[in-house]
């Protein structure tokens, strides 16, 4: 069971770093394994299952519309990561509602987001990705904080923004260096750089 406990650790973080670096399909593939050994394995820390929870949804969102950005009309996992997202939101959305809208709420905003910008709802991504900007930074959650301001750039840089895509990932980057991911911080410079 610890070995089982250990290995879900490794594929959440694994999936988790995959998804900063923007290496979807690696993040896709960890989730798949991470889920494996969650089903089998209920009991695991709170705080774990909350970030477990919300990048198995950004992960999901990601493979959608890299699918759909690739024309794949092949695709055959795309009831799969569409029921993975759905069941994040309403996971997610019923933390919200029961147990803390101060803890929750970003996450859900960022979410909706990436659902929107997923289904090509534009104005309602950057509506709920300025939402999860303005809660994470309010709440103090200065790495969420972070990842919104990136995933608006990266919004942004998607439908040709180019100067309000590298001012949220100048943001994004002055907030990863505050939390102390430096290498992350670093990574974002190199995609400004690459613009």
């Amino acid at each position: 069971k610890n070995l089982k406990n250990s290995l879900r650790k490794v594929y959440c973080n694994r999936m988790w770093l995959a998804y900063l670096y923007r290496r979807y399909d690696l993040a896709a593939e960890f989730a798949t394994k991470n889920q494996k050994f969650a089903a089998g394995n209920p009991i695991y820390a709170p705080i774990e299952t909350i970030m477990e929870t919300l990048y198995l949804g950004l992960v999901a969102f990601a493979v959608l519309r890299e699918r759909i950005r690739l024309g794949d009309s092949s695709f055959d996992g795309g009831e799969k990561w569409t029921k993975i997202s759905t069941d994040v939101i309403n996971k997610i959305s019923r933390w919200n509602e029961e147990d803390s809208s101060w803890n929750f709420q970003n996450k859900i905003d960022l979410l909706n987001a990436e659902q929107a910008f997923t289904d090509g709802d534009y104005p309602r991504a950057l509506e709920k990705y300025e939402s999860s900007i303005g809660n994470a930074g309010k709440h103090g959650f200065i790495n969420e904080l972070a990842l919104a301001c990136e995933r608006l750039g990266l919004f942004h840089q998607s439908i040709g923004n180019t100067i309000e895509a590298q001012m949220h990932l100048m943001l994004s980057k002055q907030h990863y260096r505050t939390w102390g991911a430096t290498r992350k911080a670093d990574d974002v410079h190199h995609l400004i750089q690459s613009m």
